[in-house]
């Protein structure tokens, strides 16, 4: 894969199905079960269900989406979603960062998240929640170098909750 050129881009539907992404998160999730020989405890289901009506979980209620693809192949690399929080329209919940195996080790997905935190920024939003796993490797690769804090911890799913104030 040299000279591989991404774009990161916000979803509009008419390059990619939400169908497409939600069957390549379920693959990329599956590859992760395999890769770490362990159940995720955050449940499939509530993401495909989220993913699979993009438009209206994401998108529709402020929210975004975005997609890092391969200008050469057309095929998707990325990407991950901002739903605004029902506890304060001010904050975004990060969901959904996924990066498929071919592309991991170049640093995409701290390029797409920071792509959401810019776009979060320009649209005045204060806040952007996440949780991830305390097994992924996300915390230390994306979320902690672009100033993502741990706040608490999720005991259920053992999960890092993690936040990010946005500076305006």
């Amino acid at each position: 894969m040299h000279n591989v050129e991404i774009a990161i881009t916000e979803y509009d539907g008419s390059r990619y199905t939400a169908e497409k992404i939600a069957n390549l998160h379920l693959a990329i999730r599956q590859k992760q079960i395999e890769d770490y020989e362990h159940e995720f405890k955050n449940g499939i289901e509530t993401s495909q269900n989220e993913l699979i009506d993009l438009q209206a979980s994401y998108i529709e209620p402020g929210g975004n989406f975005f997609i890092a693809r391969n200008t050469n192949t057309d095929e998707i690399a990325g990407f991950c979603g901002l739903l605004v929080n029902h506890e304060s329209k001010s904050t975004l919940n990060l969901k959904r960062l996924a990066v498929v195996p071919e592309y991991r080790g170049k640093q995409l997905g701290k390029h797409i998240v920071a792509r959401a935190i810019t776009w979060a920024k320009a649209c005045d939003f204060k806040k952007i929640k996440l949780t991830t796993g305390v097994r992924e490797r996300a915390k230390d690769l994306v979320y902690c170098p672009l100033g993502f804090e741990i706040v608490g911890h999720d005991t259920y799913h053992d999960d890092h909750l993690m936040e990010l104030l946005l500076e305006h």
